[in-house]
């Protein structure tokens, strides 16, 4: 589907989306509960739908309560075959879950997750004495248990997705278990893991982000499970108000452990005007200056950022580009073909993007997101500010994790 979004000014008040990591997580936790969990405020977005499925799969029943989502007690047999869709959290947190059953199951993912790699998890589960194979490192992988607890090494560089999955599941089984991890990548969704475990009533022992200590025999047990909202889906309408006008934002947690919060401090740094207190957060343009800022724990702003660099006058520099290879696009390079131009350049040097901005309207163009939800996203942002607008391809692809995006777009913005 195509959407084509012109030149605007905006001005309005949105709630928040829901936060998809945080649904995920709950439904992890929900899955090993004896119970059943009420998940309120839900995100209905197609990895939050692929990872219900995967309930479901488990032998779990699921109730859409419209407000919420109920998972009841396991009823059914256990699926041998789980279709994980496009999510990468998806297939990474649920192996190991899947591995603490008896049974043989086929984790699948279809399109971009095909060529995510997954090679970071065949030998930590052989030494939990997990029979596992996948496609040369590659989707669909196939596990079998029961999953025993003990000492492993695991490379946290690519992903922090698996160690979630193994943070899951390992207080499950009968003895104590020791992960060291080498290298973790994106901090932040280890501390949002080992919260929502927490309310699970399952406690973990986090020594430095290098060493994990699970105890064994753990119960999961959460009756009402709120979803937080989601600060990297909101921090497009963020960057939306600082180069095209206002917008307030409800719902947000300032406490949150979402790594992604850090786009408040980084609007600030940029020039923004920013207005917060405990229940609502505002955004205004004003006059924009370049930025510096590491984003190796918190990829999934690169997207935003780079639009807001592109309409501050100098050079901006964004550190964490090689932790862009492995999402659902190459998005460094994607970036850098669908937004540089004459006037705003994109340069890459081994880990760092350089955006030389001006604070000129973008030229129209058409952009393809290669199915990427937040590069889609995106380029509707800095469409706000172009001559005559964008066309975007694929504009549906937002679904995978803010269904409302457009929605929401169209709601505050007047054209010029």
């Amino acid at each position: 589907m195509k959407k084509i979004i012109y030149p605007s000014e905006i001005s309005g008040k949105i709630n928040a989306p829901p936060s998809k990591s945080f649904m995920q997580r709950g439904i992890a936790g929900a899955i090993l509960s004896d119970g059943e969990t009420n998940i309120s405020g839900p995100s209905l977005s197609e990895d939050s739908l692929a990872a219900l499925d995967i309930a479901r799969k488990f032998g779990r029943v699921v109730h859409n309560n419209f407000d919420s989502i109920t998972i009841d007690k396991k009823t059914f047999p256990i699926n041998s075959d789980f279709n994980c869709g496009e999510s990468g959290l998806s297939l990474r947190m649920f192996a190991p879950i899947a591995a603490l059953e008896k049974s043989q199951i086929t984790l699948r993912g279809q399109d971009s997750l095909l060529g995510r790699t997954i090679s970071m998890i065949e030998a930590p589960l052989k030494n939990l004495g997990v029979k596992c194979f996948t496609n040369n490192g590659f989707p669909p992988i196939t596990v079998q248990g029961p999953m025993t607890g003990g000492e492993i090494f695991i490379d946290g560089s690519v992903s922090s997705q698996f160690l979630t999955g193994l943070l899951f599941a390992l207080p499950t089984v009968n003895s104590d278990s020791i992960i060291h991890v080498k290298n973790l990548s994106s901090r932040p969704y280890i501390d949002m893991t080992i919260e929502v475990i927490k309310k699970f009533g399952v406690n973990i022992e986090n020594q430095n982000y290098e060493t994990f200590i699970i105890k064994g025999n753990q119960k999961y047990k959460c009756n009402n499970f709120q979803v937080e909202k989601d600060w990297s889906g909101a921090s497009f309408f963020f960057v939306a108000a600082a180069i095209a006008g206002t917008i307030t934002i409800s719902g947000l947690d300032l406490q949150s452990t979402q790594g992604d919060k850090i786009i408040i401090e980084t609007l600030i740094n940029a020039g923004a005007y920013i207005e917060q207190n405990a229940h609502d957060i505002t955004v205004s343009k004003q006059t924009l200056r370049p930025f510096t800022i590491d984003l190796t724990d918190t990829p999934d702003l690169f997207p935003p950022l780079v639009v807001l660099a592109l309409f501050c006058p100098g050079k901006s520099i964004i550190k964490g580009v090689k932790r862009l290879r492995s999402k659902e696009s190459d998005r460094g390079e994607i970036l850098l073909r669908e937004f540089s131009s004459e006037e705003k350049q994109l340069i890459i040097r081994d880990d760092i993007m350089e955006i030389i901005g001006n604070d000129s309207l973008m030229k129209g163009r058409t952009i393809n997101p290669q199915n990427d939800h937040r590069i889609a996203m995106a380029g509707a942002i800095a469409a706000l500010r172009s001559e005559n607008g964008f066309s975007i391809e694929s504009s549906n692809c937002v679904n995978k994790s803010y269904p409302s995006f457009f929605e929401h777009l169209d709601q505050i913005t007047s054209k010029k």
